[in-house]
């Protein structure tokens, strides 16, 4: 009887364990695609306040040189892409206009399925994810690309790349 209470202990403890390790440590694979859905879901939901407020601050010299070591493209930088929101331009019309050409138009607002791939990568202390959309479009499928960097403890925008010639 004890040696069975010793062994359910032993056990729940375990899991309890490696819960709490999963659910505080998100600077994995797993967290990667839990930020791939959170993002999908305010892209959904329209919700530009708060896309906008996920960028990234600006990365020291560690990170940057750790994230130039891995292969990862970005093209824009957050600031350029935060201006654009700002002013409407034509990051947050790709992102957030009504049309079907659009990603949250794309998105489907109470989950199914959507075509998406997330590549996590490590390097040293550095942690990234890409998030590709595949945005069907008339003329063409429209790419886009979220990159995600791990930083104080959450993952945060780095930059978007339009993977496609018609921005």
């Amino acid at each position: 009887m004890i040696k069975n209470i010793l062994v359910f202990i032993f056990i729940t403890s375990l899991f309890l364990s490696c819960g709490k390790s999963n659910t505080e440590n998100k600077a994995n694979e797993y967290g990667a695609l839990e930020f791939e859905q959170y993002l999908t879901s305010l892209l959904a939901s329209r919700d530009s306040l708060e896309f906008s407020q996920m960028f990234a601050k600006a990365p020291d010299t560690s990170t940057v040189n750790n994230l130039q070591k891995m292969t990862v493209i970005y093209d824009l930088f957050p600031k350029d892409i935060i201006r654009s929101i700002k002013n409407f331009g034509v990051v947050y019309r790709r992102i957030f206009a009504p049309d079907e050409g659009s990603v949250s138009a794309y998105l489907p607002a109470e989950g199914g399925y959507y075509d998406v791939s997330t590549t996590y990568r490590k390097y040293k202390n550095s942690h990234i994810t890409q998030i590709r959309y595949s945005v069907p479009s008339d003329t063409e499928v429209n790419l886009i690309e979220f990159v995600g960097l791990y930083q104080d403890n959450k993952w945060k925008l780095l930059t978007i790349n339009f993977l496609d010639s018609s921005i």
